[in-house]
C-alpha cells in the first residue's frame, strides 16, 4: 500500500499516483479510472492530463528493463 497526500487531493495527488501507475505499466484510462474511483474529488486539469499522456507515451516508447 502507497499513501499519497496533498493539502485537497483534488489535483496534485492524483496526477501524482497517475504517473506512478503508468510508470508501472499502467494504461492512463486506466490509471485515471482508477484514481477517479478511489478519489471521487480528483479533478486533473487539461494541463495535467496533457502532461500524463506525454508521460505515457514516453514510458510506452522506454525500452523495458529487466
Amino acid at each position: 500500500m502507497v499513501l499519497v497526500h496533498c493539502r485537497e487531493g483534488i489535483q496534485r495527488g492524483p496526477l501524482v499516483v497517475c504517473a506512478a501507475l503508468l510508470h508501472l505499466g499502467w494504461p492512463l484510462s486506466d490509471a485515471a479510472r482508477l484514481v477517479r474511483a478511489r478519489r471521487r474529488l480528483a479533478a486533473m486539469s487539461e494541463a495535467q492530463l496533457e502532461v500524463l499522456r506525454v508521460v505515457a507515451n514516453r514510458v510506452k516508447a522506454a525500452p523495458q528493463s529487466l
